[in-house]
């Protein structure tokens, strides 16, 4: 029983948690529709009435290549009651991640924090700056609103795990639907229930797994639906191999770590090297710290403690986003929506076990500062996600991009110019700012200046595989088809799993109709995407040019 005293330092401090993430998405409501909103919510018919005929539409369509029903009425519920405009969609969005952040606070309280160490970790999690793309790009929708189903559904099953009714775990199958209505990741709600009996409750029951069987099914028919009706997900793996995806993967998680520990440097897309040998230096690194993560797991599971929940916790709901069954990126910070609250509630769970005062204040300090300077980082990327001027600038900044990503106003390039040549301005030597501006005149069909920007940048970082591959596609557009081969060449022989390195020697051998090393080259690039039979039909008379394995 709790007394009136701790209900009302509750209240307190769950007003500090809406306070706080409130004014760091404030800047949100001002937000456009950016990136994937002009392509799938704009334009979507889906979202223009609640009738019965469109809401059965709405029930058996597909949102781009994930079955989210929910997310889509969401959608078009907004779109009801505020219009087309995007403040609606931003408010809600925010509503939903508030949502979440006091769902978390009362699992924390309820697992046995204290008020000050649960309201750090709700807080921590709720403006940290890996939230930022799901709360204020509205086309993630799927991920506030699956994340509320999700942490409302664990909530109740702890109720029913200390004292099992139907009513209960009734109520837990039905928030686990509604969260795999709005996005398939949260299908691991029953592991993490599995993980709670094992690390909290330190038990392991036949009744406990009985009652997660009914959990797994429920996901397993969402993973069967969602999969076998996509085009994308579950397709080919990223370098066309599920060892190269996974080992390429092992690199990500502690990268994933790194940007929740110290979030700089977050981008709306990340490039993954491809690695395919358990020995290259990043790989084996990441290896062994997953191997010795998995042991200090199993210390703590036998040492009686908790502290090992959170880790699973972080493996268990990051485990859908690693390309275990593969999907088109390998890497982003939507990715962490749930994820993130691992890391965080395992140094929650360190403060409370602390045992000299001083140090639990000192704890506790770092805590509030760590989440001021989460506000002012997330305040700042919010404003990225204003608009897509803001969300082109800083990408092109801040990213080496190909060439064909550079171009933001396709009709005129003098906001993108000026930009760029400001930033190259600013700093001559950044290869990647180099690289970039020749992207753009490369787009702009300028290609004796882009093949400036591109040498310099590689002259700056010559083993940049981006770059070469931009320097290798503008001297084949100039018929410069020797240096256009070395560039080319030298990317894939840095990177023998990039497909796009190999497409575009192979496109280079077949401009110059050199059928032997096009017909080798075809060989290779099926290896890495068979995709590319059926998206490139053409290419397949190179299956006939000669016989496999002759020149």
């Amino acid at each position: 029983m709790t007394t009136s005293r701790e209900r009302v330092q509750r209240i307190v401090l769950a007003g500090v948690i809406v306070l706080l993430a409130s004014i760091a998405y404030l800047g949100s409501f001002d937000g456009q529709f950016v990136s994937d909103d002009l392509q799938i919510v704009v334009p979507n018919p889906l979202l223009n009435s609640l009738g019965w005929e469109n809401i059965k539409l709405i029930f058996t369509s597909f949102d781009d290549s994930n079955y989210m029903p929910l997310k889509v009425l969401s959608l078009a519920v907004d779109r009801a009651l505020w219009g087309p405009e995007p403040f609606g969609h931003h408010l809600v969005n925010l509503l939903l991640h508030l949502g979440c952040a006091l769902t978390i606070f009362f699992i924390l309280l309820r697992l046995g924090f204290s008020g000050v160490a649960a309201c750090l970790v709700a807080l921590l999690w709720a403006v940290h700056p890996l939230q930022v793309e799901s709360v204020a790009w509205i086309s993630e929708r799927k991920n506030v609103l699956s994340g509320f189903f999700f942490f409302a559904a664990f909530r109740v099953y702890l109720e029913y795990s200390e004292r099992p009714r139907t009513i209960t775990y009734m109520a837990t199958l039905l928030l686990l639907s509604l969260a795999l209505l709005s996005k398939m990741n949260t299908l691991v709600l029953p592991a993490i229930c599995l993980a709670y009996e094992a690390t909290y409750k330190m038990r392991y029951r036949g009744r406990d797994v009985v009652a997660a069987l009914p959990m797994f099914a429920l996901g397993a028919l969402a993973a069967w639906y969602n999969l076998s009706h996509s085009q994308t997900h579950g397709g080919e793996f990223h370098g066309g191999s599920a060892l190269v995806t996974w080992l390429s993967m092992t690199v990500v998680v502690f990268r994933y770590l790194g940007h929740t520990i110290l979030p700089i440097g977050l981008n709306s897309r990340y490039n993954v090297p491809l690695m395919g040998s358990p020995f290259e230096p990043a790989v084996f690194a990441s290896l062994l710290g997953l191997v010795a993560v998995a042991g200090a797991t199993i210390w703590l599971i036998r040492r009686k403690k908790r502290e090992a929940f959170w880790i699973l916790y972080f493996a268990i709901t990051l485990a859908p986003m690693l390309n275990i069954v593969p999907f088109r990126t390998m890497m982003q910070d939507r990715y962490m929506y749930l994820a993130v609250l691992g890391p965080l509630g395992l140094a929650g769970s360190i403060l409370d076990s602390l045992v000299r005062p001083a140090a639990r204040r000192a704890g506790a300090i770092a805590g509030v500062i760590a989440a001021v300077a989460c506000v002012g980082v997330t305040v700042r990327q919010v404003e990225y996600w204003d608009s897509p001027a803001n969300l082109w600038v800083r990408d092109a900044t801040s990213r080496p991009l190909r060439a064909n990503e550079t171009v933001f106003r396709p009709a005129d390039h003098s906001f993108e110019l000026a930009q760029l040549e400001a930033a190259v301005r600013r700093e001559p030597d950044n290869a990647m700012l180099r690289n970039n501006l020749g992207g753009l005149h490369f787009a702009a069909a300028r290609l004796e200046q882009a093949v400036e920007q591109f040498e310099e940048a590689n002259r700056l970082e010559p083993d940049e595989v981006l770059t070469l591959i931009n320097l290798g596609r503008a001297y084949t557009r100039l018929g410069r088809a020797e240096e256009a081969e070395g560039k080319l060449t030298r990317a894939t022989e840095l990177r023998p799993y990039n497909f796009m390195a190999c497409y575009y020697l192979l496109r280079l051998h077949l401009q110059t109709k050199d059928d032997s090393k096009a017909r080798r080259t075809f060989d290779k690039c099926i290896t890495l995407h068979e995709g590319l039979k059926q998206e490139y039909p053409q290419l397949m008379s190179l299956e006939t040019a000669a016989p496999k394995g002759r020149p």
